[in-house]
């Protein structure tokens, strides 16, 4: 109760001070050009252009866009995962008066990197469709991958679907397991196992479980039953 507290009061002081310095400017705005006619400057080869606003709404700016500055400078100052997802959608959406691709993929990114499963979901579907970061299958099987590993109905339907339309998804991670990466040997177990994009071979399956099992992959040991 008492962070929440905190937290409004936070809000209150900043929106006072925003519109007391937003009068203050439209102030200037309005006595600087008379003390130009004053001076005679006005009308000289030293004519001053300056757009004067007709309302004090074309100064303050909006709530909705206090409220988008204020907590997104707090979702990246908290770390919290949930916060950060949820921003991530207004900005995907536009629900906070800016549609922000790129911005939406980062704070994905935060929130995904701390477990979150809708975001490592919505961030590899962002890196599928090449939104707000540069397109890669490959990056986006990795983080659909982490969310349907935690049971995410989803995403466990986007992991089937993204190795029979992702072309050359399987060959990078063929590659990559051959060369030794452990969540690639471990991923393409799976793929042998349930047949995600490939043939079914539970003898491929086991085979690279065995590899990435020897390098210390908690799943490929459970998934071989070895503890």
């Amino acid at each position: 109760m008492e962070r929440t507290i905190t937290i409004i009061l936070h809000i209150v002081n900043f929106a006072i001070f925003y519109a007391l310095g937003a009068m203050l400017l439209m102030l200037a705005i309005l006595v600087i050009p008379s003390m130009f006619d004053v001076f005679g400057v006005r009308g000289s080869s030293h004519e001053l252009e300056m757009p004067v606003p007709q309302s004090f709404d074309q100064v303050v700016m909006p709530a909705h866009e206090i409220w988008g500055q204020w907590t997104t400078i707090k979702a990246k100052e908290w770390g919290n995962a949930e916060t950060q997802h949820d921003l991530a959608k207004q900005y995907y959406y536009g629900k906070n008066g800016q549609q922000d691709d790129e911005e939406a993929a980062k704070l994905w990114h935060r929130a995904a990197e701390q477990g979150h499963v809708e975001a490592q979901r919505d961030l590899g579907l962002c890196y599928w469709n090449g939104e707000g970061v540069p397109q890669n299958h490959s990056e986006a099987v990795k983080w659909i991958r982490s969310a349907a590993e935690q049971e995410d109905n989803t995403a466990q339907c986007l992991l089937g679907a993204c190795y029979y339309l992702g072309e050359g998804v399987l060959q990078d991670l063929q590659e990559a397991a051959e060369q030794g990466d452990v969540d690639a040997q471990y991923q393409l177990a799976l793929c042998y196992y349930h047949g995600e994009g490939i043939a079914e071979n539970k003898t491929e399956a086991v085979k690279w479980y065995r590899r990435a099992a020897e390098q210390g992959h908690v799943g490929a040991k459970n998934n071989l039953g070895v503890h």
